[in-house]
């Protein structure tokens, strides 16, 4: 159905860009700087700029009306397109304005330029925004049904061209692009949900958790790093329900891999947090490892599996050989308790096993004379033995 309304308010737009273009870049070239004229044409240039601005969201707003049925007709093929034209030519416009200051008609700083990179950005979503609007056939090509995948590919390219703009030195563009690449994966993982697609979850959720590895290893943010750890870990928990591991039967599947990580980047971003800090995520991190794999064991049932006290024995182990080598107490402390407790579960299968009691003899008697020993050979190196003081460099900015 023909709407007058939508129709004049196209023609209006492309009367107000045409102006805005010949206001703002053409006659400008033809007068000398210092003259009257330039600040007249630099002031019409934004007032037609606000204009247009204004035109097409009434445009976009009257295409919502009639996407969600209440407007009274819709654009031809070819205004659509022209609308299109005009919205790349304001995004064009607008990235220039900001690269070159003399085109700038209120002479902003550096960082008061960056201001249009984002208005561009605006654009480039009220761009596409027209095109769901007026063109919704593209849809059908299979954007509809795969766009997590695609927006995702943009994200990664994103990265890698605010990082080849900022070796180039235009701040002025890589700040706001990388800015905005690092906000959009988290829209994209909550709109995943809510909006109708044909993408595997579990494979959007751990290319966004690899969008902020990216980040987190050029900006060396820890911020960046922490997402990557939680959108990656959303990705395993997703993969893991899929196939039918539960968190109540299998807890070490399910806590395990975000302790483990989240002790990855803490330490490989030691230098940027705090040594408490530091000290309580390591705290925290350790005893959801060793709590979750003793919680296998009584799932399980104690002295039923032997399969959980051995993998509880080795996790124990390795925090021992980890305390030892950073000089780090928490891996000491923990891993000591939970070897024992592993340790107690195994005599308990062994018990059960042979039905007789002589196992936990045979255990508390080699216990005994393990913790004399021990004690025997710290009394005697005690000088010599630092392993229970932490490295005073761990946690330093």
């Amino acid at each position: 159905m023909y709407s007058p309304f939508s129709h004049a308010m196209v023609r209006i737009l492309i009367v107000l860009s045409v102006a805005m273009f010949v206001y703002g870049f053409l006659v400008t070239r033809w007068v000398r700087e210092g003259d009257t004229w330039l600040e007249s044409l630099k002031t019409m240039s934004v007032v037609t700029c606000g204009l247009a601005l204004i035109a097409l969201i009434m445009v976009l707003g009257e295409e919502c009306l009639i996407a969600f049925g209440g407007g009274s007709g819709q654009l031809l093929l070819a205004e659509s397109v022209v609308v299109a034209i005009v919205v790349g030519a304001m995004i064009v416009g607008l990235l220039t304005i900001a690269v070159r200051p003399q085109q700038d008609p209120f002479s902003l700083t550096v960082e008061g330029r960056m201001g249009y990179v984002y208005a561009a950005e605006f654009c480039v979503a009220l761009l596409i925004l027209h095109v769901m609007l007026s063109m919704p056939w593209l849809l059908d090509l299979g954007l509809r049904e795969y766009w997590p995948y695609i927006t995702m590919a943009i994200c990664f390219g994103g990265v890698g061209v605010a990082e080849l703009l900022k070796k180039r030195k235009l701040q002025v563009l890589s700040v706001p692009l990388f800015n905005t690449v690092a906000v959009f994966p988290v829209l994209i993982g909550l709109a995943l949900f809510a909006i109708d697609n044909a993408a595997d979850s579990a494979m959007v959720f751990f290319m966004v958790g690899m969008i902020y590895v990216m980040i987190s290893v050029l900006n060396q943010s820890f911020l960046s790093a922490g997402l990557g750890v939680v959108f990656g870990n959303i990705a395993l928990w997703i993969f893991f329900d899929r196939y039918g591991f539960s968190l109540v039967d299998d807890p070490q599947l399910w806590l395990i891999p975000p302790a483990i990580s989240t002790l990855i980047a803490a330490q490989l971003y030691s230098h940027r947090i705090q040594k408490s800090q530091l000290e309580g995520i390591r705290y925290i991190c350790i005893a959801v490892i060793y709590v979750s794999s003793t919680m296998e064991i009584f799932i399980s049932g104690i002295g039923e599996n032997l399969a959980p006290p051995i993998i509880l024995a080795v996790l124990s182990l390795a925090g021992i050989l980890v305390g030892m080598i950073l000089r780090t107490k928490a891996f000491l402390y923990f891993g000591t308790l939970f070897l024992f407790m592993s340790m107690l579960s195994m005599v308990a299968h062994a018990q059960q096993a042979l039905g007789h009691v002589w196992p936990w003899w045979a255990f508390g008697i080699g216990t005994g004379i393990a913790i004399l020993v021990m004690f025997g050979v710290i009394e005697k190196r005690k000088n010599e033995l630092g392993l229970l003081e932490d490295d005073p460099k761990d946690g330093d900015a």
